[in-house]
């Protein structure tokens, strides 16, 4: 089973040379991202960053995942993404009050959501060190 060695090490190689494009351009998305102003191609790159990230921590594959990674990226998901969308962020109204966003807004990210909730729980699932450092 030599062969099925090295296959595995070429792959986990390939992922860990991928994973810093991949959070690069998940950073790089969100800070484009404006629930209701951003088109939804923003979004659907989102969430397709995310779905990379997710297939990743499901793999099973010995790819390092630091704890400060996992956790800039569940800072990133829950202020760019989740607050912003649940009106739960700092972008008030001016008088302090959170604005609630119209119902198409909702539509147009429900992938993202659905993405940026199932990494969240993904971590929770697969990583003791990561469940550990999830302070939400």
């Amino acid at each position: 089973v030599p062969e099925e060695n090295e296959q595995k090490e070429s792959l986990e190689l390939w992922l860990s040379k991928l994973l810093p494009i991949i959070l690069i351009g998940l950073r790089g998305t969100l800070s484009e991202f404006k629930p209701g102003q951003s088109g939804a191609s923003t979004s659907e790159t989102a969430a397709l960053f995310i779905c990379a990230l997710r297939l990743m921590v499901g793999s099973g594959t010995s790819v390092e995942f630091c704890s400060d990674e996992f956790g800039g990226v569940i800072s990133m998901l829950t202020d760019s993404v989740l607050f912003q969308l649940l009106g739960l962020s700092d972008s008030a109204d001016g008088n302090g009050r959170s604005v609630m966003l119209p119902h198409f807004v909702f539509e147009d990210c429900a992938i993202l959501m659905h993405q940026a909730c199932g990494f969240i729980e993904d971590l929770c699932k697969n990583s003791d060190a990561a469940a550990a450092d999830l302070a939400l």
